[in-house]
């Protein structure tokens, strides 16, 4: 043993010799991030080099991992040695406002401050005051504020960004669903792009039409081309004060969440959507309803008739994406996929009217499309899927929910050399589908089968056989509430799943501790296999106690996230998991059931 630490102590002393030149112009630089910070802990000469190599990089991107303050000092350097960068994005979970205000400059022209739950608004008016300079800023806030403090503070702080191009700010007041006015200040003129969550839509009607009441810019100098908005309804006076006073507009994205008072008062009709066709710049429609207030809502009162006269103007659409049209039929849906020659993503959710027909003549149609989605439709069935086995460029298809497709179409599918992200959640393929699947030659990098409950373990296991291209390309798995699935399906991922790196097992009770063990070890070797960085438990009620020391180190090398809630780990509490956290400056741990990545769900989490 002493033997062993005396050589290390040799080779960390003959690491610091080499040239550093050599070290940092030729191996460091070309690191990942999490590769640089790997090597930077293995001894003070590595910290050095990932140090400089650190400081050549103009553009950092750490939104992937939860840093905390110690951690960020270490990356960016503190004092006179801090790293300017002229882009920087943060995930900001554990830091508070002290932690980051060093690291704001006048350098910066990119700023992106994502799941703020320790800042509060007042941090805001320092960005105004210390980047002057900012051209995008992207703000994901949890605000504890009094709403007329918070207005303050982002009216500050925009006065002092006026050369801002692009803003997206989100904004989360905890156990609050109902949308509060929070925006009332007036956007920089050279604003382009404009991201909000949550808006009023009088604010924005009124804001639009008088430029003395708050969220207005003067139409004339409005140069406004991306508009994204979560509001709480999207009405026909919405959608004409938008059209008449934005004329560069490009890209319209709006997502509302009515109660049920307010579809009787103002709901979207054919008289909205018509409007919309004078937008002939248009290459981006995105409409959809969440029924988070209202279960049943959807735009009952638009109809084919609405999509004819849009298509009149907008035949420049590049993607569209539906959601909540639940009196668009086969016909509104065709005129869409025949009417717009550039249309590359299509997307319809939750629409019982949409069937095999619209898809019938997909081969006649002029577009070329790269994504596709078909979520909760219940009449797509196996006729439709075969017929985007033409679609040779297709990259991205969604069948979430679409319960009559089968194996059949499988086979065609996997000859899509393009194919990287395929979704079949709670279609009805079998462990035949999956065998259909690994013949082919797309390569899937991501693969969801969540609640495909005729998938059985012998199915997981085929994907990975016989070096098929599905087995080395796939790394994002999920495998979540499929009955069958146990502690088989774990050790063929662990032994022959060499890229898989995100797997999601929730509600797999069949899964023990030793699928666990297995996970746990799987690390970087010579056969190439990539360890687990995040990893998806919740319900996993078959794991006990005894596994818990696996979430320590120096099992799961690089997990960055994990998903534990209602296991016999969440019983434990957050006191254990802080030990964890400790350790591990990057981990999430998320006790509450969100996806992968915790998305919505980042305030409430560890």
């Amino acid at each position: 043993m002493e033997e062993n630490k005396k050589k290390k102590r040799e080779m960390r002393g003959l690491l610091g010799l080499l040239p550093q030149s050599l070290m940092v112009d030729e191996i460091f630089s070309r690191l990942e991030l999490d590769s640089l910070c790997s090597t930077a802990a293995v001894c003070r000469a590595m910290r050095v080099y990932a140090s400089q190599a650190l400081s050549s990089i103009s553009i950092l991107d750490l939104s992937g991992y939860c840093v905390d303050e110690r951690v960020l000092n270490h990356i960016l350097g503190v004092g006179e040695n801090k790293v300017l960068k002229k882009s920087l994005t943060l995930n900001c979970f554990r830091l508070p406002g002290s932690s980051i205000a060093p690291f704001l400059t006048p350098n910066l022209h990119q700023l992106g401050l994502l799941k703020c739950s320790l800042l509060s608004s007042h941090f805001l008016v320092s960005i105004g005051q210390s980047c002057p300079n900012l051209r995008v800023l992207v703000l994901e806030i949890l605000d504890h504020d009094p709403p007329q403090v918070l207005k303050h503070n982002l009216r500050q702080m925009l006065k002092g960004c006026s050369h801002l191009e692009s803003l997206s700010l989100k904004l989360r007041r905890p156990g609050v669903s109902i949308i509060h006015p929070i925006i009332s200040f007036v956007f920089p003129k050279a604003i382009k792009i404009l991201q909000l969550q949550p808006v009023l839509e009088q604010d924005v009607i009124y804001g639009i039409r008088d430029k003395s009441i708050p969220f207005s810019l003067e139409p004339t100098n409005f140069k406004l081309q991306t508009l994204s908005l979560v509001l709480d309804i999207i009405s026909d006076d919405l959608i004409l004060t938008i059209t008449h006073s934005l004329p560069l507009l490009a890209e319209l994205d709006l997502k509302d969440k009515p109660t049920r008072e307010q579809l009787l008062q103002r709901d979207f009709t054919n008289i909205g959507v018509q409007s919309l066709a004078s937008c002939s710049r248009l290459t981006r429609l995105s409409l959809r309803r969440s029924r988070q207030n209202s279960p049943t809502s959807t735009f009952a009162r638009v109809n084919d008739l609405a999509f004819f006269l849009l298509l009149e103007g907008c035949i420049s659409l590049e993607s569209v994406r539906l959601d909540g049209f639940s009196k668009v039929t086969d016909a509104g849906f065709i005129s869409i996929l025949h009417s717009c020659e550039s249309l590359k993503t299509f997307e319809v959710f939750n629409s019982d009217s949409l069937t095999d027909l619209t898809f019938h003549d997909l081969t006649d149609a002029p577009c070329s499309l790269i994504e596709v989605g078909l979520v909760s439709c219940r009449h797509i069935t196996s006729e439709t899927v075969e017929k985007f086995s033409l679609c040779k460029n297709l990259v991205v298809f969604y069948l979430s929910g679409c319960k009559s497709v089968s194996d059949r179409w499988l086979k065609s599918v996997s000859a899509l050399s393009r194919l990287t992200t395929l979704n079949l959640c709670r279609a009805n393929v079998t462990d035949n589908g999956l065998s259909a699947l690994c013949s082919g030659n797309a390569p899937i990098a991501s693969l969801c089968l969540r609640g495909c409950e005729r998938v059985t373990d012998q199915g997981v296991a085929l994907l990975f056989q016989g070096g098929s291209t599905i087995s080395t390309t796939l790394t994002i798995l999920d495998l979540g509430d499929i009955p069958n699935i146990s502690d088989m399906s774990i050790f063929a991922i662990a032994r022959y799943g060499l890229g898989v790196t995100d797997l999601c097992i929730k509600y797999c009770i069949l899964v023990t501790d030793a699928a666990l063990k297995a996970l746990a070890s799987k690390r970087r070797l010579i056969d190439g296999s990539k360890p687990i960085q995040r990893l998806d438990l919740y319900k996993c009620t078959g794991l006990s106690l005894d596994s818990f020391g696996l979430l320590k180190r120096p099992s799961f090398p690089r997990l960055n996230w994990l998903g534990v809630g209602n296991t016999c780990f969440s019983d434990e509490g957050y006191a254990d998991f802080a030990e964890i956290s400790s350790d591990r400056p990057w981990l999430t741990v998320c006790f509450d059931g969100c996806e992968i990545g915790c998305g919505e769900g980042w305030h409430d989490h560890f």
